[in-house]
């Protein structure tokens, strides 16, 4: 036999321990055992384990003049390497003894080697608590094993010649085989316990981007306004955890309710966080005496000041007065809301051009009024509407959303944005939300209406 003959039936019994061992890696029992979970039972399953693998490295091992040449001491240092020192010694017993059962002149350092293996894996286990090994030091130090193990059996093997010429033929072919396996070994424990770290990273993720939807969505309305002569509601869905669309609603006086929706530019964390500072902005600006126009310019002189990150948000804002349904607006670059009057049409509100907040400091924004006849409602949205992707690649459109609209005449605000979400979403079907969705109302009833 030559030593290729022989690293190639020796690789063939590595290459099924390897394949097991990655079976193991993927196993509850691995687990306990990287968290570092040194239960009895642990310890004992991990010994067993590792002294059936240095059983079958002896079983698939090659005879050759008197002699079994194997890699039986890869179980043991399997074992050493996860588990400590005793864990090691114990599976090299396991697999010695076995070794010892099948007889020869080499039995005795047959027997030895293995508990060496185990015992030495075992004590660097122990020194490095935990820290990895290097491809290279695992290497050096299966040659190393496999050294002592030559030293056992030049010491214990009877007749010394023929120790000696089976040695010359065997052992840079096993140190090569163990170098290599405890080589992959390493490398595979490294890889899933990098794995490991970036599992529990994205789940750490998501949990910190699970509240951070909580803690946005506790930003919004807590549900419908509701009053004899009117009604506002709206609606958020992100298309990611978080998003960077918000609306809003709130009492600046006895009889009038500002309103808003904007949609900051880009998705996720950068324009929640952007949106976050915008809403805040917005509610600190909106005081009695302040019209739209004069909100969304302090907004935007706030956040031009602080912008680094070059982010923009388009924005209509109203004032509505309860009781008569005027509206004072303004809107910064934001798309035109829509009104849909007791007959059932629908009519852009019309909306003087600016640009988005967060471009230019000094840009002036225009007021401009408008009647919420009764019976009428108006519908305020961003453009996750609009651009929703429908499974045959067109989007849902303005005129698809006119036509939803004035489907819904008479209808409270509520009833208006959860019939336009729903379609919005039939449309979309199983394709994913492309972008954040956002829809607000303000409904005014026939007279007479008391909701």
């Amino acid at each position: 036999m030559t030593e290729i003959d022989l690293i190639v039936n020796l690789v063939e019994g590595m290459s099924v321990l390897i394949v097991v061992t990655y079976l193991l890696t993927r196993s509850q029992l691995y687990a306990a055992i990287v968290d570092r979970q040194f239960t009895l039972k642990n310890r004992l399953l991990i010994m067993l384990i590792c002294g059936v693998f240095s059983i079958y490295g002896t079983l698939a091992g090659v005879p050759y003049e008197g002699a079994i040449l194997s890699v039986r001491d890869i179980g043991p240092a399997f074992a050493g390497l996860l588990a400590g020192p005793w864990v090691g010694l114990g599976a090299g017993i396991i697999g010695g003894l076995f070794r010892y059962g099948e007889g020869g002149f080499m039995a005795l350092g047959g027997t030895l080697g293995p508990m060496a293996a185990g015992l030495i894996w075992g004590m660097v286990w122990f020194r490095r608590q935990g820290r990895p090994v290097s491809l290279i030091e695992a290497m050096l130090l299966a040659v190393l094993v496999e050294v002592v193990r030559t030293c056992f059996d030049l010491l214990f093997a009877d007749p010394l010649d023929q120790t000696v010429h089976v040695l010359a033929v065997s052992v840079i072919p096993i140190m090569l085989v163990n170098a290599i396996g405890m080589a992959i070994f390493v490398l595979m424990l490294g890889n899933v316990t990098h794995e490991r770290s970036v599992l529990a990273s994205q789940g750490r993720l998501e949990g910190e981007l699970s509240v951070a939807r909580r803690i946005q969505r506790a930003g919004l309305p807590a549900g419908p306004l509701s009053w004899t002569a009117m009604q506002v509601a709206g609606r958020l869905e992100p298309a990611l955890e978080v998003g960077g669309d918000f609306y809003d609603y709130f009492l600046v006086g006895d009889d009038q309710v500002f309103v808003t929706v904007g949609d900051v530019s880009g998705k996720g964390v950068p324009a929640a966080l952007f949106m976050a500072m915008t809403a805040s902005l917005i509610r600190s600006e909106a005081v009695p005496e302040a019209t739209p126009s004069q909100v969304l310019a302090e907004v935007n002189r706030h956040l031009c000041r602080n912008n680094e990150a070059m982010m923009f948000v388009t924005i209509f804002c109203g004032v509505v007065t309860i009781s008569t349904g005027r509206i004072t607006y303004a809107s910064a670059g934001h798309l035109p809301p829509y009104l849909l009057d007791r007959a059932g049409t629908v009519t852009p509100l019309t909306c003087v051009k600016a640009p988005p907040i967060g471009i230019r400091e000094t840009t002036a924004y225009l007021d401009q009024e408008a009647m919420l006849p009764e019976g009428s409602a108006l519908l305020l949205y961003t453009d996750g509407v609009t651009e929703a992707e429908g499974i045959d690649g067109e989007f849902f459109s303005m005129q698809h959303l006119c036509k939803v609209l004035s489907e819904q005449k008479g209808r409270t605000a509520e009833d208006v944005v959860s019939a336009i979400f729903d379609a919005v979403l039939t449309y979309e079907g199983a394709l994913p939300q492309s972008d954040d969705i956002t829809l607000c109302a303000i409904s005014r009833p026939e007279a007479g209406y008391v909701r």
